[in-house]
């Protein structure tokens, strides 16, 4: 008894491409990762959020916003460390204050610490424009002092593992 070739080909493919399908499917899923972080039950109004990959890897960060909500798209499946931060509207205040030259005004090369790092997700409500006081000020009451343990990766207690798609992690600190 001979096989035909055709009868032979879609048995060695079939099992070649569901392969190729599964590997690609499992390979590096990744999707948006959203949610609301609050401190003793209250919306944070700002800072930052970081996910730094277990084992290494490409780390992820967003912002928080007014409202106390982030949203960090393109993140690869994994577990991660979450380290949350809001020293950076508290620092702006200081910032400015050391900041001013001739005149009341910044020099460029200062004023430009006042604004988050180029390429970064710049938060709602985050202030780039007016006087560096102004924007400090600004900033400065929407700042709440968590504990400093959770913006630190070897201190941090959250963790996640990301699955990849759409998925909801609120973030309660204590």
């Amino acid at each position: 008894m001979s096989i035909s070739p055709s009868i032979l080909r879609r048995c060695l493919i079939l099992p070649l491409a569901s392969a190729l399908v599964a590997a690609v499917g499992c390979g590096g899923s990744s999707g948006t990762l959203k949610g609301t972080v609050s401190y003793k039950n209250k919306p944070l109004k700002g800072g930052n959020i970081l996910l730094l990959p277990v084992g290494g890897g490409t780390s992820f960060s967003g912002s928080i916003e007014n409202d106390g909500t982030y949203k960090i798209e393109n993140v690869k499946a994994g577990k991660y460390k979450v380290c949350v931060e809001t020293d950076s509207l508290k620092a702006s205040t200081q910032q400015s204050s050391m900041a001013m030259g001739p005149g009341g005004r910044p020099p460029v090369a200062k004023a430009e610490k006042n604004e988050p790092p180029p390429g970064a997700a710049v938060p709602e409500g985050y202030k780039m424009s007016g006087p560096p006081a102004q924007r400090a000020k600004e900033n400065l009451a929407r700042y709440v002092q968590i504990p400093p343990g959770y913006a630190d990766p070897e201190q941090t207690t959250l963790t996640l593992e990301f699955k990849g798609g759409n998925q909801d992690y609120p973030i309660n600190l204590e």
